[in-house]
């Protein structure tokens, strides 16, 4: 997984996870690393979504 670099196991879950849905590198123009287990990724049309891994799932708020 090399969407954006991780500094918690939680992140790294989120990161396979994005890659799972499909979600390549181009399709990711920033990303911060909210939490230890919250990542904000935007796309290249500027609209993001807060991904969070909570237990063994993601939840996602989209914006």
């Amino acid at each position: 997984m090399k969407l954006y670099k991780c500094e918690t196991v939680a992140q790294f879950k989120i990161g396979v996870w994005l890659a799972e849905q499909g979600i390549e590198l181009e399709d990711i123009a920033g990303v911060e690393l909210l939490g230890l287990n919250e990542v904000k990724i935007i796309n290249p049309a500027g609209q993001y979504m807060i991904v969070r891994w909570v237990d063994d799932h993601p939840e996602i708020d989209r914006t």
